[in-house]
């Protein structure tokens, strides 16, 4: 196993993704990868948004891509691996997500589990059964837990 990819929103279930990754990157002597898409951002895009709207989005990137940083800097140095963080943008965030697999040729993929309910699942599908669909790699679910 050479490459990790991590799916983090920083959500309460982000801690157990980022450390069973870790762990398992540690275990493996894989590189290790922090994906994070930004969703709302590419789907404003289609519509006229004002000075206003784009400095707050502007505002949001920043934060999280900084949030990114500083955990893969603490990543490195608590479990001393090679850590990659990834902050992404677009409308389709599965589609993003699996492009992005492909593209670091990933061997697994960590994800969460957040217990949508059967009614969302159905209308809007799950991010975990789109990459089942499109990747071969494993891919490992952690649950948020009931």
């Amino acid at each position: 196993m050479n490459t990790i990819a991590a799916l983090i929103d920083f959500t309460e279930i982000t801690p157990k993704i980022i450390d069973f990754s870790a762990q398992q990157a540690k275990a493996h002597g894989a590189e290790l990868y922090l994906l994070h898409v930004e969703p709302e951002s590419g789907a404003k895009l289609y519509r006229k948004i004002d000075e206003a709207e784009r400095n707050r989005r502007a505002k949001i990137l920043r934060q999280e891509h900084e949030a990114l940083l500083a955990k893969a800097s603490e990543l490195r140095e608590h479990f001393d691996i090679s850590i990659h963080p990834v902050l992404m943008e677009g409308a389709e965030v599965e589609e993003a997500i699996v492009e992005e697999i492909k593209k670091l040729e990933a061997d697994h993929v960590v994800l969460g589990n957040h217990h949508h309910s059967g009614l969302h699942n159905y209308l809007f599908g799950s991010v975990g059964q789109k990459l089942i669909k499109n990747l071969k790699c494993p891919l490992t679910i952690i649950s948020a837990g009931v």
